[in-house]
Formats: structure tokens, sequence, C-alpha cells
């Protein structure tokens, strides 16, 4: 059976469960609102738990990679402008995003005074983790590093530090993966055959 992608509608405030540490805007992008859904879901799920609420501008649109990549700054710099009004003046602490391009992309960008900071490397800093209880998962878990976190954002040192929270989880670096998967933002469209 073939899967359907269904944007989904997400509210524009989502309130911190129990005691507020601080409030966070959540950057959903253009693919990754379809694509990624789900983590974005359980970004705002695990940042509500932790304290915060999150905000989602519906201002925010693409962060611009795609254009920037592809030669067209210009179109690139006004994504980068409506992305900047959408979160301006939100009261909010950081950009959190959960796709590292659009994170890399947003991090060379002025985002008004604003730190855009990966879920993961947030999610570390955000909470005292020793007393957060976290279900056992009896599993091997496989992680690949994106070039733009490892390469652009220097941040591929803190899932791992998320995912060895997990009690009885074995965390297993995947072989060369200090290797670009290939999609490189548009080349894998435009190279195909290397990508």
């Amino acid at each position: 059976k073939k899967k359907r992608f269904i944007a989904p509608v997400w509210q524009s405030f989502y309130p911190a469960a129990g005691e507020e540490k601080g409030t966070v805007g959540l950057f959903l992008g253009c693919i990754a609102r379809i694509t990624d859904a789900e983590t974005l879901n359980a970004a705002i799920f695990v940042l509500n738990r932790i304290g915060y609420s999150v905000r989602i501008p519906a201002g925010q649109t693409c962060c611009g990679a795609l254009y920037q990549h592809t030669g067209e700054p210009e179109q690139a710099a006004q994504l980068m402008r409506q992305n900047r009004a959408a979160f301006s003046g939100s009261g909010i602490q950081a950009i959190i995003t959960t796709a590292s391009g659009c994170g890399a992309q947003l991090a060379e960008s002025d985002t008004g005074g604003v730190m855009v900071c990966d879920i993961s490397k947030f999610l570390i800093g955000a909470a005292d983790w020793d007393t957060i209880p976290i279900k056992p998962l009896a599993k091997t878990i496989t992680v690949h590093d994106p070039c733009s976190l490892r390469h652009v954002l220097h941040d591929a040192v803190h899932p791992y530090q998320l995912l060895k929270l997990i009690p009885d989880a074995q965390v297993v670096v995947l072989a060369d993966n200090d290797q670009c998967c290939g999609a490189a933002g548009t080349y894998f469209i435009r190279q195909p055959a290397l990508a």
C-alpha cells in the first residue's frame, strides 16, 4: 500500500506541562512538516513535558537552503526575512529545529538575535535527566549523523548523549558515519548517480 503524506495542522501554542521554564519556537520547515510530522510532534511532547511552552508561528516558511544551494540567494534571503518576521516578537528564547539542514541554514542567517538550536542539543541542556524516568528499551539503535549536523552545526555528539539516557538501549555508530548520505541539499536531484 502506498503511503500518503498529509500535512498536519499545528496549533500556534502548546503550553508547558507543570511549571514553565521558558518558551521556544519550533521551526517546521517545508518538507519536514510533511515527512517528519511525527518527529515534530514528538519534539513538542518532550519539550512540554520538561517544562517548555512551544510556539509555532503561522508565518514561518521554508528555510531557503534549497534556493541558496541552487544559486538563488535573493529567494533564500526573502524566505529568511519572512521567517525572522514570523519568529520576532514572540517572546521565545530559541528557535528549535529537528532537521539539521534547516538548522544550518537558519544558523547562518539573521534570525533577529534569537538563537537557533538543534533539538538534541537543546534537550541535553534543558533538563535534569537524572530526575526524569525514562522507559527502558532493549534495542540496538544505529545512528547516522547528517553532514549538516556534524560539519556545519558541530552538534553530532548530542543525539548520542540523549540516546545513552535510555535504559537497556545499545547505541551503535553507523559504519562510515562520516560519509554523506547522498542527499546534500539538492545533490540527490542534480547528481543522482553519484548521490
